[in-house]
């Protein structure tokens, strides 16, 4: 168990872009993290419990930067708070989409509805902290895949995307399935070197 001090000093250093401090934490939440995806993820096809801890992931991180040691909370009941929470969203949004697929999975309309629904980054991807993040995501995108997800990151919704670019509708949703694969893959990959 890490003291007090070690823990805030290394809050601290993450949320300045320490990224040795960042997989400090990490290593210390890591079998955390998996045991509250399988909880939440019961029952789930592989590749969904997958995608549910990519998202427990991304709140672990979320709450390492916007965690407060000025209130009441410790950082312990902070992270499970938002772990917890992104989580649960996840399980519920994976729920919806997969009754989608199995009832009407050409319908356009419940396309639209899923991609309106699904959170791809936290709130925080604008903040200074993830300035790292966002250049990597740049990276991991074409230029029409990063025109698509910056738009729906300020919660454009797919039509006002597709007329925002010159495309279809269609084209937009096809385009925000492929870049949730790609974050997807690269938290998985991410994953895989940590292990």
């Amino acid at each position: 168990m890490r003291d007090n001090s070690e823990l805030t000093a290394d809050l601290k250093a993450a949320k300045n872009g320490d990224s040795g401090a960042l997989e400090r934490l990490y290593s210390t939440w890591k079998s955390k993290l998996k045991a509250i995806a399988f909880k939440y993820g019961r029952g789930m096809s592989e590749a969904d419990v997958e995608e549910v801890k990519a998202d427990a992931l991304i709140a672990f991180c979320n709450a390492v930067m916007t965690f407060d040691p000025e209130k009441d909370a410790s950082f312990g009941t902070y992270a499970e708070t938002c772990i917890r929470n992104r989580v649960l969203s996840s399980v519920n949004s994976l729920k919806k989409k997969n009754l989608a697929t199995l009832y009407t999975p050409e319908d356009e309309e419940v396309a639209d509805a899923i991609a309106e629904e699904d959170d791809l980054l936290p709130d925080y991807i604008n903040s200074v902290e993830a300035q790292r993040l966002a250049k990597k995501i740049r990276g991991l995108l074409s230029d029409y895949e990063n025109s698509v997800f910056w738009l729906y990151v300020e919660k454009k919704k797919p039509d006002e995307i597709a007329s925002a670019v010159g495309t279809t509708k269609k084209s937009v949703n096809n385009a925000l399935c492929r870049i949730r694969a790609k974050l997807r893959a690269a938290l998985s990959d991410k994953k895989g070197a940590d292990s």
